[in-house]
């Protein structure tokens, strides 16, 4: 059998705790190192850091590395064991539109270790129960952080799961008061504005890609299609018109815009004029300014990116 198949005894998990329990004090030192800015590991360690950091813990420097190895292996040997105990609480919120299966699981193991070092087996509590509390808050804090588009807090989510779950006590009783936030921050002795926060930006959010028309429209609408300011259609005018100078200007001869611009009052720097005041302006016959202006028009006409601006207005 594998060594993740067989079963541990008291005596042999009262073994293990002893190492991993070392181990978490060890670390809790190399904590204090961090602070100052000096690195500390059992495999990748300065020479002075190793000495000092045996200093603190009290040990030789040969010792200090013996403890770290073999608490890491126990700590290994305990994760090992009770998989099946993380997989079992991650199925329980995986049915929901949480994360992926495997990133769970990834958050329950990083909980079990959490609880594996802060495990004190002297006080005669079950392994299991006490480790249990941190691989559902590793899981609930996945979930929480990556399943919504605004992260709330942990927290500030128990705020709003009390809130939900008074709102709905409140609204299953027919006979009593409609439930309102103002009631529900007394009850929870929480301020009125605070919780409205809280429960406005836990609600759903929608993209603005997401379509407002039914699926088998031929345009379907989406919801930023339907959003306008107050000055939208001042841009859109602007950038239009900026677009159509651009093409204008690459698709025609210098003669054949300035006509344009002038007969339409195109680029903002003309109004709109007769045939023979362009023709004036420019220094040509009427007629002229007539044939330049036919001849201009068709080539825009048979212009693939003026075809496709035009494509945008529909």
């Amino acid at each position: 059998r594998g060594p993740a198949e067989v079963a541990l005894n008291k005596a042999d998990e009262l073994v293990l705790f002893k190492y991993t329990s070392r181990l978490a004090d060890l670390l809790k030192m190399r904590k204090s190192f961090l602070r100052i800015g000096i690195d500390v590991s059992a495999r990748n360690c300065s020479e002075k850091a190793l000495t000092a950091w045996a200093g603190v813990a009290g040990v030789s420097e040969p010792e200090l590395k013996i403890a770290i190895d073999r608490g890491v292996r126990c700590r290994n040997i305990l994760v090992e064991r009770n998989m099946m105990l993380v997989i079992s609480i991650v199925r329980k919120f995986s049915k929901s539109s949480a994360p992926h299966f495997s990133d769970l699981v990834q958050a329950g193991v990083i909980g079990l270790i959490r609880g594996i070092e802060g495990y004190d087996a002297a006080r005669g509590f079950c392994f299991s129960t006490y480790v249990t509390y941190w691989i559902q808050a590793k899981v609930f804090e996945t979930i929480n952080r990556q399943s919504r588009t605004i992260y709330i807090p942990p927290y500030a989510s128990k705020y709003v799961q009390q809130y939900r779950k008074i709102h709905d006590k409140l609204s299953a009783n027919p006979r009593g008061p409609q439930p309102n936030i103002q009631h529900i921050a007394e009850i929870m002795d929480c301020p009125t504005q605070k919780l409205e926060h809280l429960v406005e930006v836990s609600g759903e959010c929608l993209s603005l890609d997401a379509h407002v028309d039914a699926d088998d429209s031929d345009r379907p609408r989406s919801i930023g299609s339907t959003l306008r300011g107050e000055d939208s259609h001042a841009f859109e005018h602007m950038v239009f018109c900026d677009a159509l100078t651009s093409i204008m200007a690459s698709a025609l001869t210098p003669r054949q815009y300035e006509v344009i611009c002038y007969r339409f009052g195109i680029g903002g720097k003309f109004e709109p004029v007769s045939l023979r005041a362009a023709g004036v302006a420019l220094g040509i016959s009427s007629e002229r300014v007539r044939q330049i202006e036919r001849s201009a028009l068709q080539t825009l006409r048979n212009n693939a990116a003026l075809a496709e601006l035009r494509d945008t207005l529909v």
